[in-house]
């Protein structure tokens, strides 16, 4: 992704290295560091480019990367000279988050890992200790993540997961110097509560969640994200969180210490990747841990120039399936305390559950508007104008203001188009144009990304998967394709949105639905069943409906199920693929008000609205059908 270096992954290395004494980090750790030496100036540069030449955002320094690498220097080299010019740097400037190599200020505002490092670091040179400068993060009752230059904190922005657990650190190392160590073992109990409430056991997803707000509570920040634009105002799970917090929770065994190192442990586990490494973590898109609308795996909205951000239009992310230095490193340091109790028995997988639907609001018919209100024309008006060379953006502004998407090109947004045009009934656009949109997409793992460039995920091969079945246009070999899909999925028989990736049901959703499109199946169909993120967990079964029960009806059959046919039980006996159909089914017994015993159904169900083009009436695009067989015809089935 980058072949830029930067000084905080070299500090930290270092670190991590002189306290596992491992020789091969050692060495590797030694070479990093003589490469920033080489740089030369008495303040080492932040960032080198693939040369080993000062980048020329290099010169910028950030308190934080500086107080981290004069630890490694200090740790692996012995170099008490560097890490005490150091540790002056960082008081001449006031403790400031940033500054040049000459000691410029650029930003007054001060962090607290920052100031909680530079006290990890006074200890160890045995120098006078700056206590004030984490003082001044502390109200009272909790830390805060930032103070102005006055010395207030700014509670618009909460505290983070990665701030506290250094803050963590510096309490615990001056809680046990004497003295006033008594208040700053209470500190550091503090801090292990407050970060107790980031354990959130509704989330879609496990771990100690990165951001908690004004109110103690995780949520998403948008206004103070807006106003700064120096972080993203959505929560996530970061691998470097975990491994971090759990080297600070090294030696506590209070309750709540228990609860944040079981979870962090096993969060590393799942984001660890079979073929090595480490993900960088978990996102969500436009929600929060326990209202996730998408389990996106970005972390969406970042700031320019953030590590492994790629931009697709005016809006930056992180792939959360991307590798990065500070997260393996801070995964190293964690080393055995990141290694969860081994249970060799294979997960279980969850009971169906079923969810209420109102069906009255059918699907709309092909060739009419959704409702008598729509302006039409309009809406197409509007839909036009998202179109643009590579393919169709998210909206038809070119500069939009806030959080709103501009016209860049998406897979995403080629599908929505393509299903809106087709559902309407109105023409499609060229298919030879959309295959081009959708093969400079693709990426030789025969997956799909957003765009051209970024990296392939199920989420976005579903979009170019669907929208060139839709269009009839070609978009490469369906065969690596299909492959792509397989490898996303894991050992618990789901699907995550990459290989190596976290399951979860939206992806294993999209990725089951991509392969049944392409007339494949998983690699392993009973464990997506079987599996934790199993689809039956979305079933939608038996909403409010007056409709006739009919064979010949397009609705499944569980949407016409009513009135006389009222439901007094049901069983369900399998979920999977039809091996004739290929068509996604359910198969279950009844017992209604209308008729005495049970009936065995089983149906077969689309994973489209509308109909596509060219395809066949029986294949698995056509319109939901419906199988109804007595009880003993179960047997002959």
């Amino acid at each position: 992704m980058t072949a830029d270096e930067r000084l905080l992954d070299a500090g930290l290395l270092a670190l991590v290295a002189a306290e596992t004494g491992e020789a091969d980090l050692h060495a590797l750790a030694r070479r990093v560091l003589d490469r920033f030496v080489a740089a030369g100036g008495e303040v080492p540069p932040s960032l080198l480019d693939v040369t080993g030449t000062v980048h020329p955002l290099g010169g910028v320094v950030s308190g934080f990367d500086l107080a981290v690498w004069a630890l490694g220097v200090l740790d692996l080299n012995d170099d008490a000279s560097s890490a005490g010019h150091a540790l002056d740097v960082l008081t001449s400037a006031a403790w400031s988050e940033s500054f040049t190599r000459t000691g410029e200020v650029l930003a007054s505002e001060r962090r607290l890992a920052t100031a909680a490092a530079g006290v990890l670091l006074a200890v160890r040179t045995g120098g006078v200790v700056p206590v004030e400068a984490v003082e001044t993060f502390w109200d009272g009752a909790r830390f805060w993540d930032r103070v102005d230059a006055a010395g207030t904190p700014v509670r618009s922005l909460g505290s983070t997961t990665h701030d506290l657990s250094w803050a963590l650190m510096a309490c615990r190392s001056l809680a046990s110097g004497g003295g006033a160590g008594s208040g700053w073992q209470h500190r550091a109990e503090s801090i292990v509560t407050l970060l107790r409430g980031s354990v959130l056991p509704d989330a879609w997803h496990p771990g100690v969640w990165s951001r908690l707000g004004p109110d103690g509570r995780v949520s998403m920040l948008p206004e103070a994200a807006f106003a700064r634009g120096d972080f993203s105002p959505f929560p996530a799970v970061l691998a470097s969180d975990q491994a971090l917090l759990l080297v600070a929770l090294r030696g506590l065994d209070s309750e709540e210490a228990g609860v944040l190192r079981a979870t962090a442990r096993a969060t590393l586990a799942s984001l660890r990747d079979p073929v090595g490494g480490v993900n960088y973590g978990q996102g969500s898109w436009f929600s929060t841990p326990t209202d996730p609308t998408v389990p996106l795996d970005r972390l969406v909205m970042v700031p320019p120039r953030s590590v492994g951000g790629y931009s697709v239009g005016n809006s930056t992310y992180v792939p959360t399936q991307t590798k990065h230095a500070y997260t393996q490193i801070s995964v190293l340091w964690a080393n055995d305390d990141a290694s969860p109790e081994q249970n060799a028995e294979p997960r279980q997988g969850r009971p169906i559950s079923l969810v209420d639907f109102d069906a009255r609001r059918r699907p709309v018919p092909e060739g009419t508007a959704p409702t008598p209100e729509l302006d039409l024309e309009a809406y197409l008006g509007w839909l036009e104008r998202t179109r643009n060379g590579a393919g169709y953006g998210l909206t038809p502004y070119s500069a939009p203001l806030g959080f709103r998407a501009d016209t860049t090109a998406q897979t995403f947004s080629m599908l929505h188009v393509l299903s809106d045009l087709a559902v309407l009934g109105r023409p499609l656009p060229d298919a030879d144009w959309i295959s081009q949109c959708l093969v400079a997409c693709r990426n030789a793992d025969g997956g799909f990304a957003e765009r051209s460039g970024l990296p392939s995920e199920v989420f976005t091969t579903y979009c170019a998967v669907l929208s060139g079945l839709i269009a009839g246009a070609d978009f490469g070999d369906a065969d690596e394709t299909v492959q792509f899909l397989r490898s996303a999925q894991q050992r618990s028989g789901g699907f995550g949105n990459s290989p190596g990736v976290v399951d979860d049901v939206w992806h294993t959703n999209l990725a089951v639905l991509s392969l049944v499109a392409l007339r494949a199946e998983p690699e392993d169909s009973d464990g997506v069943i079987a599996g934790e993120r199993a689809l039956s967990s979305n079933l939608v079964l038996y909403p409010p409906d007056t409709a006739g029960w009919s064979p010949n009806s397009p609705l499944p059959l569980g949407l016409q199920l009513r009135g006389a046919h009222t439901l007094q039980h049901r069983e369900i006996l399998a979920i999977g693929v039809d091996e004739e159909s290929h068509q996604a089914f359910k198969e279950y017994v009844i017992e209604t008000t209308a008729s005495p015993g049970r009936t065995y159904i089983k149906e077969l169900f689309s994973s489209f609205v509308a109909p596509i083009a060219g395809a066949r009436d029986d294949s698995l695009l056509n319109s939901a059908s419906m199988t109804r067989l007595s009880e003993s015809g179960r047997n002959n089935l």
